[in-house]
């Protein structure tokens, strides 16, 4: 699918080589490739992706999800204080500390400031801010859960307002991408459609592939959020506001000790996915300036040289 480019180069290049290679060695070769310019923090930051997202193997525990593939975010989950996964085969537990793998977004934000305009760092940037983000979902939603159960609405209220802020810094993020826009996936439509019938068709189907999936059987079998993505729009329109309203359920039920009413999801999903809202198919804001937000917001401490340069 075009998102993993360290690992396709990689085995790509199997094809050339008989005997095993040295992977730190090739990871600093790699970050010079990829950037055009030989900086010390931009290949330490390759080095911990190389220990942490790029180090676990497989477990053979297939409750860990199919295929032991990478994680998903829980921001895309459908709200429940339980969540450890969206979509139902996704693993539901980090294979790697996330304390280890936050110091490549500021290794990366300290790169030097004349290898920022490259459009493979803009884009390694963006996904490595995007991803610990994400795993920032792992930590706060079991604080959550506790506020909640200990009826303590202080926090409750405390901690929901920073999950939601750290969506709304995320899907500030991913604007500024073109690889991670809805609004780029939806463009596609308009010029495959012959009909307005199947204009309809074809919205509907560009936005439930990404959300409720199939009709209601099939969602609720465990189809829904097959296809999540971490996408500008999506955040900020879908996952986003399922959180606002499942955080304001479980507000009321800690006002009135009653227990919170269900919510319908794929009436929710079902309703989105008929929208014909249209959503920006270019980028916009720096990337650079997002990232060093997420960084700032979770207190990870950039390097003074970016702080420098920013």
């Amino acid at each position: 699918m075009d998102t993993n480019p360290f690992a396709f180069d990689l085995y790509t290049e199997m094809a050339w080589h008989t005997d095993p290679v040295d992977l730190p060695e090739w990871t600093n070769a790699y970050a010079t490739r990829r950037y055009g310019v030989d900086d010390p923090h931009a290949r330490q930051a390759w080095q911990i992706l190389l220990k942490t997202a790029y180090g676990y193997r497989a477990d053979g525990n297939i409750q860990h999800g199919e295929r032991d593939a990478s994680q998903d975010s829980v921001f895309n989950s459908q709200p429940s204080l339980t969540a450890t996964r969206a979509a139902t085969w996704s693993p539901d537990v980090l294979r790697y500390n996330p304390a280890n793998f936050a110091p490549a977004l500021t290794e990366l934000l300290a790169v030097e400031p004349a290898l920022r305009s490259t459009e493979t760092y803009r884009y390694d940037l963006v996904d490595v801010a995007r991803q610990t983000m994400a795993n920032e979902s792992r930590r706060l939603l079991p604080l959550i859960k506790q506020a909640y159960d200990s009826k303590d609405k202080t926090a409750f209220t405390k901690l929901t307002k920073e999950w939601l802020r750290d969506m709304e810094l995320q899907d500030q993020l991913l604007q500024t991408s073109p690889f991670f826009l809805l609004g780029k996936w939806l463009s596609f439509v308009p010029p495959w459609a012959s009909s307005p019938e199947e204009l309809d068709r074809l919205n509907y189907d560009a936005r439930s592939i990404l959300t409720t999936w199939g009709d209601r059987r099939a969602s609720e079998y465990g189809l829904h959020e097959y296809g999540n993505r971490d996408w500008a729009g999506l955040t900020s329109d879908y996952y986003m506001a399922r959180w606002q309203m499942y955080f304001d359920s479980l507000s009321t039920s800690l006002d009135t000790r009653e227990t919170p009413k269900p919510i319908d999801w794929y009436a929710f999903g079902d309703n989105w996915n008929h929208s014909r809202k249209t959503y920006d198919a270019a980028p916009h804001g720096d990337s650079y300036a997002a990232a060093l937000a997420i960084a700032r917001a979770l207190h990870l401490t950039p390097n003074q040289q970016s702080e420098a340069h920013q």
